[in-house]
């Protein structure tokens, strides 16, 4: 399957929904653009996301592919993995501590580091089959907890589109 996929700028006075997608398959594609995370010029965003996705391409396909999955544990799957592509170096082990601190080197605030690391947990603990440790943090987890957590991530990858390193 060939594909072509675009961000667009929406009509005026529309919600900010965009679906375009070239391909013989004929995917549906749709994306909501969050135009709050976007205060800069559209087309400045735009330019520095191509730059920033040709350094990262995993890391931004698996967060649009979070945003169409079901369940909690997928979506937390796809969004750890997304932040290991940008923070973690290659062939690291220990993921954890370099997502926290380059959390915190971006300027994030405490309460926002503290939902990430709990969210790494959770996906650890999947990951790992770690039933009594899943349980633990459920708990903890609700549906708007984990909705605050994949915001979260959405953020840092905004601002890593704002300073991208390689």
């Amino acid at each position: 399957m060939t594909g072509i996929a675009a961000i667009l700028p929406a009509e005026p006075g529309s919600s900010g929904q965009s679906t375009y997608i070239l391909s013989r398959n004929s995917p549906q594609y749709d994306v909501f653009l969050d135009k709050s995370l976007i205060e800069d010029r559209f087309d400045v965003f735009y330019n520095n996301f191509l730059k920033t996705y040709n350094l990262r391409p995993l890391a931004f396909d698996l967060y649009r592919q979070s945003l169409i999955k079901f369940t909690q544990n997928d979506r937390t799957i796809y969004s750890c993995i997304a932040l290991e592509s940008i923070f973690v170096p290659n062939k690291e082990k220990s993921k954890k501590p370099f997502i926290l601190n380059g959390m915190k080197i971006m300027g994030f605030e405490s309460s926002e580091i503290k939902l990430i690391d709990k969210l790494i947990d959770y996906r650890n603990a999947i990951m790992h089959a770690d039933i009594k440790k899943q349980i633990e943090l459920i708990s903890i987890f609700t549906t708007q907890r984990f909705e605050e957590s994949f915001n979260v991530a959405r953020k840092i990858l905004t601002k890593y589109i704002e300073n991208p390193w390689s």
